[in-house]
């Protein structure tokens, strides 16, 4: 029986080498030097906010930046969003920027949560669509076939 820790560590080896990897998500994200851009932005996400009563993602469409800086998407794990879900060990991740802003524009797209099967050990990569994960990955274990051609519950190898 796998634990969450070994589960964890396991997950972690496969973000170290995701976050190696030379096609890493690049982000530019917008700098407002001037005075006078900064308090049209603040007043711009105030007004926006209070008008519509939801926070606006992506002020910088409405305004221009300065300039940008680029910044490398690095991937961590989120060990308060991972759960047990009883044949599996849900390790949730995301990115670093995500997790201390939780502005939309730093996260990762089509990243879901990797299982890790508690009897095996072996990982597998969920995604973002709207599909139950759960009941597709017991059907998978149990050897039924999804009506849904994805996911493949294809194993993630390290070696690659």
């Amino acid at each position: 029986m796998v634990s969450k820790s070994n589960a964890i560590l396991s997950v972690q080896k496969y973000l170290d080498k995701q976050n190696n990897r030379p096609y890493l998500h690049i982000f530019k994200i917008p700098v407002y030097k001037s005075l006078a851009k900064r308090i049209q932005l603040l007043i711009f996400k105030n007004y926006f906010k209070l008008k519509n009563g939801v926070k606006l993602d992506f002020p910088e469409w409405y305004i221009e930046p300065d300039s940008y800086v680029e910044s490398k998407a690095h991937e961590i794990i989120v060990e308060e969003w991972s759960e047990d879900l009883g044949i599996c060990w849900s390790i949730a991740y995301c990115t670093e920027q995500y997790y201390e802003t939780k502005e939309n524009r730093f996260g990762a797209i089509g990243g879901g949560p990797v299982f890790v099967d508690k009897e095996t050990g072996i990982m597998y990569q969920t995604g973002s669509s709207p599909i139950d994960w759960l009941e597709s990955f017991r059907k998978f274990k149990s050897g039924m076939k999804d009506e849904n051609e994805f996911p493949s519950w294809k194993p993630i190898d390290l070696n690659v």
